[in-house]
């Protein structure tokens, strides 16, 4: 094995224990729970170094997934590692999205860090691909009505043409800001914020690229108090 492909292997393994560090209360919790130094623990997390094989049984006994999955990534026909790799963890602090046929990365502070969801139940009830949900926490006083400052929005990255009206997900400079977008028959979209310091803007058919849509609102999830 060269090093690119030894490198390739260690973070394909490091992407696997992070699911597991997030699932189980992050890295101090974690590294109590198998036994393990917090500094060895941030190594393998950042694929600088990789568990011995007592680390790797103590990961899988404190997790219940099985050690073929945490340590080559193989899916077992049934085990506890199966019910690992049914989970999908939602992106985090980056967005990759294509403007103007260039392929650019969009990071924003309202991007939650983590969350997991079953890719059955996205499937199922969200209609999307795991892999194309993003979660954005509400924050701003320019949010559409229906939304609220801290609630918590699942993102469907699949759906950037504006077909239907809806509220999404708009890159505005680098940010990620929140609009309401209805399309009338001849094609063109109207743009609204909910803040009536925020001027409507319509735009064009020709111009619908120009909107930077990272994708549709396709769930609010909001703390009940």
């Amino acid at each position: 094995m060269n090093y690119h492909d030894e490198f390739k292997s260690r973070q394909a393994f490091a992407d696997r224990l992070s699911i597991l560090v997030k699932r189980h209360g992050g890295p101090t919790a974690f590294a109590r729970r198998v036994g393990t130094s917090l500094s060895a623990l941030r190594k393998w997390l950042r694929a600088d170094a990789e568990p011995r094989r007592d680390s790797l049984i103590a990961i899988t006994q404190a997790t219940g997934v099985s050690l073929q999955w945490l340590a080559v990534g193989d899916e077992p026909d049934s085990g506890a590692g199966n019910a690992t790799t049914n989970y999908v963890a939602m992106p985090s602090r980056e967005v990759r999205l294509e403007e103007n046929g260039r392929t650019k990365t969009l990071s924003s502070p309202r991007i939650v860090d983590y969350m997991t969801f079953k890719r059955d139940w996205v499937r199922e009830y969200l209609g999307a691909e795991p892999e194309q949900i993003l979660l954005v926490m509400a924050a701003g006083d320019d949010l559409p009505q229906g939304i609220a400052h801290g609630d918590l929005l699942l993102v469907n990255r699949g759906d950037q043409q504006v077909r239907e009206n809806g509220i999404f997900a708009i890159d505005i400079e680098g940010e990620i800001a929140l609009r309401r977008i209805q399309r009338k028959l001849d094609g063109t979209l109207i743009v609204t914020a909910g803040h009536p310091a925020y001027e409507r803007e319509e735009v064009s058919p020709c111009g619908i690229e120009s909107i930077g849509v990272v994708g549709r609102v396709i769930r609010v999830c909001r703390p009940v108090i």
